[in-house]
């Protein structure tokens, strides 16, 4: 059985953790680190609610402020290790941030 898309571009970033909004075919988004390849279930993401299926767009900011709490990321490490890790996926770039979702017709 070949691995879900998301399972593959969640596995390139397993190494260098990103915090992400993630975003639901519910229409649901919150943010969220990128977990660890141990959390990588084989229909979703151990420990929480998300499923692979329900997974529809992932927002990378290049930098995201909640009150005190400040967070980088590296967008030039994100596009790398995310572009060409899987055929099934579309990776937008821009100075503010990567969106990452399925190509049309992928499930």
């Amino acid at each position: 059985m070949q691995m879900h898309p998301w399972k593959q571009v969640l596995s390139s970033l397993a190494e260098q953790p990103v915090l992400a909004e993630w975003r639901l075919s519910s229409g649901v988004g919150f943010f969220m680190y990128t977990p660890s390849i141990e959390r990588l279930g084989p229909d979703g993401i151990e420990g929480s609610t998300v499923q692979y299926e329900e997974l529809t767009e992932l927002r990378v900011p290049a930098q995201h402020q909640l009150g005190s709490l400040s967070v980088t990321n590296d967008l030039a490490s994100t596009q790398q290790v995310t572009e060409g890790c899987c055929l099934g996926i579309d990776v937008q770039c821009t100075a503010n941030e990567i969106r990452i979702q399925l190509k049309s017709g992928v499930t």
